[in-house]
């Protein structure tokens, strides 16, 4: 799921999420409060912040480890209340529900997992 409006305005009610958001002075307040009405160009730039907040800040935070010793990690989970960012090694996804993106990393986690068993790989 892509960055919504939804989203961005559960980022904006976590007061400390909020402030370094606002950090960034390429957008202002209004330019998030008014998500859906940005330009392309704009959005790109929310997106870009809001998910360096999120790596950098967010108080939930998750790894779902490779089962592989020099493989990425599978998963890894970044959030708030009402915004969740999964990124792997495809790219980032967002949820605003904790049990969703949960069930989504260990979906992912416990493919990785198995994959290593087939293939040989000591766990």
């Amino acid at each position: 799921m892509s960055l919504t409006s939804k989203h961005v305005k559960a980022l904006l009610r976590d007061p400390n999420l909020k402030t370094v958001l606002l950090r960034n002075k390429e957008l202002s307040l209004h330019d998030y409060e008014n998500f859906d009405n940005l330009s392309s160009e704009k959005l790109d730039i929310a997106a870009e912040e809001v998910i360096n907040t999120l790596e950098a800040y967010a108080p939930f935070n998750v790894i779902y480890s490779s089962p592989v010793e020099g493989l990425p990690d599978d998963a890894t989970i970044y959030g708030a209340k009402g915004i969740y960012l999964l990124r792997n090694q495809d790219g980032c996804v967002f949820f605003t529900n904790k049990k969703e993106v949960l069930k989504y990393a260990g979906g992912i986690s416990a493919v990785s997992w198995d994959v290593a068993e087939a293939q040989g790989y000591e766990l």
